[in-house]
């Protein structure tokens, strides 16, 4: 979209009846097309100030003589202000003169007074000759497009802009556009940078420097010889100012949506890099008689490093402590070994070392080495790979002399286009997540494919995850059947192996033990034995101490919120048994527990919450979920007032409820209900005030307690670090935010020395933080600046923080595991680990995971003592006895799978009964997702793109199956696996029919049936093979072939998932109690 109206040529001072007539038409079509003109013309005070000149007086007389006190004022104001600084005479006038034209040009350009914009404009126009790119910005007929330009401003808001150009600090955004080097922008930059000088504070002009970022974008990319696409200043322009703390509220105000459209853009760039075109695509299929035994050398893919060399680069040095010797000895004899060693004790150091001298070994052979190390998160990815950088990259050893060790790290999240096994292949030493290696070990492209005969040694940090279903298990399932010569060394990694699924059952802890050594191919554990005396000396972990607390006597916060609880409660009793019939609930399903129990009423309130939003009359609905709305708010209310002042419940319920009061009026069913609901907190409010003024903080032991602990540790220590372990995001920040209001701390009142730390997260009013907000808290901590940090789970595993000498469990407590790597935490000697517990439940959970830890430590003790042989038999068998189990399973499966082996049917459509595919064309992935593999599905689909895509660990949903006859009937997604998309069938949305027999007892139409599985189909009506490589190179070509326009778009679905991804990382919640709990919180 253009400008149509031109604007005029000003023949003279100011313009005659023709050209105002020409500005105006000017002005109004800007206006239609949404731009603001007064704003627009805002962004050229300086221009006006510059070229207005005799005409100053007129202007005065004509627009602003009831003005003309207040502008002699701010000229007196300006020319004090000048001298004060120390300019000249001279020189303080016409400074000045300057902000009284500014001044002035502001308020005629707000008073809607006819024909006073055109002579403004007339008058900015006066630069055409000395500045004619201001000019060009000024009419904006050059531009090839003003649909971004229009973004900037709003209908509803006439003074957007006019905000973000007296606010926005011009260096944040000049730093960013001058680190990417976009010659586009250079002239711009060069403009900036002559009246906003970054190394002389005087010579600045902020507003004038924001008002040429704001109004020159634009004319940077849309102009009709930018060789970059349109609206690319605007994405950009929005990176740029969130690329700062300072600028980052400004793309909301811009547009509440941007993030969505700000992926799809980032997408767009990925995919229009450079995509293979079909013949590409298909010479790069992966064929079969290509799989190495041997890994492929790095010297043949050199040049897919990332970077091509590191100048000057000198890999730190370092030397193994007594302790660590020995943990390293079964490793470096190249056995496979899980090693356990507590946190703090520098397992990531003992990785290293076993890399370094795995490849020194290999290549001493002459043979090839390559590494990877598996992280279960994200973030780790790239935290290992800064610690491999720092002691192997640039390393070379005497046997391969001429090529440097490489490092690099894969989290399946890096929209790599020029080939991702190319660049893996180049690198001695990788980090990645398990689920991308097990995508690219499953892909059917060449440049995406590798294999296990490329790895000599896996090392699986927090290696007790590798049971059940986690990826770690399922690559030692693939590892087991690929069958090569010679399988990569294992090396597991982990502060606690666990108990398992068991209490205190002995036998089991030592069975679980033995199935963790099985899974990952196990010969030895390797513990600190023989040098326990060095290990303490440099490891000593912190004094456990539980502490029992109590709630206060009377506490009439809670006995108010608990009484509105019964009411509500009563209220959806007589609704309840209908319910349960419903969504087949049991009767204690239903029944309302005390609400001090505070993890069985947090169960029984989300499963009602989860079943009455299935409810189909929707007032009945609206009334139980509105109603286990408010019962969740109060309920929360209560648990910040157990830990915290009631002032902060008190908040949090008005935040909550103020929520609904904007949507209270009207007289239906549903309003009368909210009214209802509502009614009862605005009769709670006074009384819950008066709580709060009236509230003795001392009387809640809890609080109590952490301010008396905290007291003595740092009038000892001033020099302490004490992390705080709270179950939720709200508490941490509720909690650091009180320690830093209590008199009776001194050290923290009224500073900025508590810190809180939460899981990453994309919205920032989720509570979450960035990762670099992370990095800096955890920085702040080591360094002293924060001296008390609360945090959340986020701390447990995986994130390295090592200054620290007291840890509090803030009524909070996790699985031994959790508590063996909490109190890791504490790594300074003399260190504390102190539970404050509330809840009987609490005390218990830890006293019981106490237990559990000390019967680890005597099965991991009679491991040890066991013989290298005895031990390696028992491992063994072990795996023995679970392909006994897979075999007996098979069987079970094998008979069942007779019974259904002849059955036929068709799958139609549930609308139109148009053909969707044979039963033999269905195929499942790891027994879960089941997929349609007929090549000529794609001619009767439908692809809807229009779908927000989403993506986890093993698939990439991109779009919509539908119908391709009927157009509207939903047949399930279309999901990319392995490179490739794939229909994702759903069990409920499409009719059966028997082929086999034509018997009419025997043909079969259950089209009908929402509550049919895959699981039911599996069992009654026909066999499902697993998917194969074949099926998958099919459906590719067949997709290719018949849908090539929809292949971008699905890429670009495909980049904006990855991007979310990222965005939405959340902190790991390691046991069902915390999960039950975030779901309540809001």
């Amino acid at each position: 979209m253009r400008i149509k109206a031109k604007f005029p040529e000003i023949n003279g001072l100011l313009p005659n009846e023709e050209e105002t007539a020409k500005l105006n038409r000017w002005i109004n079509e800007l206006r239609r097309k949404g731009i603001t003109v007064e704003s627009h013309i805002r962004l050229f005070v300086f221009e006006f100030v510059e070229n207005v000149g005799n005409d100053f007086d007129e202007l005065v007389k004509q627009f602003a003589n009831h003005k003309v006190d207040e502008l002699n004022n701010l000229y007196k104001i300006a020319l004090e202000r000048a001298l004060v600084l120390g300019k000249e005479a001279t020189e303080a006038e016409r400074d000045a003169l300057k902000a009284t034209k500014a001044n002035l040009f502001k308020i005629i350009s707000s008073s809607n007074i006819p024909d006073s914009l055109p002579i403004l404009l007339a008058i900015i126009a006066r630069c055409k000759n000395a500045d004619p790119v201001a000019y060009a910005e000024l009419h904006l007929n050059g531009l090839a497009t003003i649909d971004y330009y229009i973004r900037l401003f709003s209908p509803n808001d006439r003074f957007k802009v006019d905000r973000i150009r007296c606010v926005l600090e011009p260096k944040h955004i000049f730093r960013w556009f001058s680190s990417k080097n976009i010659h586009e922008y250079d002239h711009l930059l060069e403009r900036v940078e002559r009246i906003y000088s970054l190394n002389d504070p005087t010579k600045r002009e902020i507003e004038a420097a924001a008002c040429l970022f704001i109004r020159g974008l634009v004319h940077c990319t849309d102009v009709a010889d930018s060789t970059k696409n349109f609206g690319d200043w605007y994405y950009e322009f929005l990176e740029a100012l969130l690329s700062h703390g300072d600028c980052r509220f400004f793309p909301r105000l811009i547009d509440p949506d941007y993030l969505d459209d700000l992926n799809k853009w980032k997408a767009n760039k990925l995919i229009g890099a450079g995509l293979p075109n079909s013949a590409e695509l298909f010479a790069d299929l992966v064929n079969n008689e290509e799989e190495p035994t041997t890994p492929r050398d790095q010297k043949d893919y050199l040049k897919y490093k990332t970077c091509t060399n590191v100048l000057e680069y000198e890999p730190e040095t370092y030397d193994l402590r007594p302790y660590q010797n020995e943990l390293v000895l079964h490793a470096n004899k190249g056995r496979n070994t899980i090693i356990c060693a507590p946190t703090g004790s520098g397992k990531t150091l003992v990785a290293v070392d076993i890399i370094k001298n795995h490849l020194t070994n290999r290549h001493r052979a002459g043979k090839v080495g390559r590494c990877v190390m598996l992280v279960p998160t994200v973030p780790l990815v790239d935290q290992q790979s800064l610690h491999f950088v720092q002691f192997l990259t640039e390393y070379r050893d005497n046997y391969r002399p001429n090529i440097a060790y490489w490092v690099d790290g894969f989290s399946g999240c890096e929209n790599i286009l020029e080939g991702r096994a190319y660049r893996l292949l180049s690198a001695d030493i990788l980090v990645m997540t398990p689920q991308i290696l097990i995508n690219m070990l499953e892909s059917i492209l060449r440049s995406e494919r590798v294999y296990f005969a490329d790895f000599t040694l896996i090392i699986f940090d927090e290696c007790h995850h590798a049971t059940k279903l986690h990826p770690y298990k399922i690559l030692m399932e693939m590892l087991e059947k690929s069958n090569l010569p010679e399988n990569p060394q294992i090396v597991g990694l982990t502060a606690s192996m666990g108990v398992g699924d068991t209490s205190l059952d002995i036998t089991a802890c030592y069975q679980h033990m033995l199935n963790l050594c099985s899974n990952l191919h196990s010969e030895t554990i390797s513990t600190v034995r023989h040098q326990l005396d060095n290990l303490k000396s440099h490891v000593m972990p912190p004094v456990d101490v539980v502490t029992r607390v109590k709630r206060p006597a009377n506490d009439p916060f809670l006995d108010y919120v608990e009484r509105v609880m019964y009411k509500i409660e009563n209220e959806m009793k007589p609704h309840l048994p209908k319910l349960a019939e419903m969504c087949k609930l049991k009767k204690e399903e239903i029944e309302f527990p005390l609400h001090s129990n505070n993890s069985r009423y947090q169960t029984v309130v989300g499963t009602l919450k989860k079943s009455a939003q299935r409810v189909q009359d929707s007032e009945m609905r609206f009334l139980l979920v509105r109603s286990i709305d408010h019962l969740s708010h109060y309920f929360h209310s209560i648990l910040i007032n157990d830990l915290l002042p009631s002032s902060f419940a008190f908040h949090y319920l008005q935040e909550k409820m103020s929520d609904y009061k904007q949507n209270s009026g009207g007289s239906s069913h549903i309003d009368v209900i909210n009214q209802r609901l509502l009614g009862y907190y605005q009769d709670l409010q006074k009384k819950l005030y008066e709580c709060v003024k009236n509230e003795k903080i001392q009387n809640k032991e809890i609080l109590k307690e952490l301010h008396l602990i905290l007291k003595k540790q740092f009038e000892s220590d001033p020099n302490s670090r004490c992390l705080i372990f709270v179950a939720t995001r709200n508490c941490a920040s509720k909690l650091a935010d009180h320690l830093k209001k209590v008199p009776e701390l001194p050290i923290f009142y009224n500073k900025e020395n508590v810190g809180y730390m939460v899981s990453s997260n994309q919205s920032l009013s989720a509570g979450g933080q960035s990762t670099q907000e992370q990095q800096q808290m955890i920085r702040d901590f080591d360094c002293g600046k924060v001296k008390v940090l609360v945090v959340t789970s986020v701390a447990e595993e995986g994130v390295n923080i090592a200054a620290c000498n007291l840890i509090i469990k803030y009524n909070n407590v996790g699985s031994e595991r959790s508590m063996i790597q909490r109190r890791g935490r504490a790594r300074q000697k003399n260190s504390l680990s102190i539970l404050l517990a509330l809840d009987t439940g609490v005390e218990q959970a830890e006293y019981l995971n106490m237990q559990k830890e000390a019967m680890m430590m005597r099965c991991l003790i009679n491991l040890q003592e066991t013989s290298e042989t005895n031990l390696k038999n028992q491992i063994n068998a072990k795996r023995e006895e679970r392909r006994r189990i897979e075999e007996r399973q098979l069987k079970v499966l094998e008979v069942k799978r007779l019974r259904l082996n002849n059955r036929r049917y068709k799958l139609s459509c549930r609308s139109c009964n148009n053909l969707i595919c044979k039963s033999t064309h269905i195929r499942s992935i790891a027994n879960s997702t089941f997929v349609v593999c007929d090549p000529t599905v794609w001619k009767r689909s439908k692809i809807d793109v229009r779908e927000k895509p989403t993506k986890d660990h093993l698939f990439t949903k991109c779009a919509k199956w539908l119908c391709g006859q009927c157009g509207n009937q939903e047949w399930g997604v279309i999901v990319k696996y392995s490179n490739c998309y794939l229909p994702q069938l759903a069990a409920n949305l499409f009719s059966l029919e028997r082929e086999d027999l034509y018997d009419q007892l025997d043909e079969m139409r259950i089209g009908g049936d929402r509550g049919r599985t895959w699981q039911n189909i599996q069992a009654d009506y026909f066999n499902i093979a697993p998917i194969n490589m074949r099926n998958i190179v099919d459906m590719f070509s067949a997709l290719t072939n018949s849908f090539s326009s929809l292949t971008k778009q699905m890429d670009q679905q495909e980049c904006i998932a990855n991007i979310k991804f990222i965005e939405k990382m959340e902190e790991k919640k390691t046991d069902k109690k915390n999960k039950i709990q975030i779901f309540l919180e809001e």
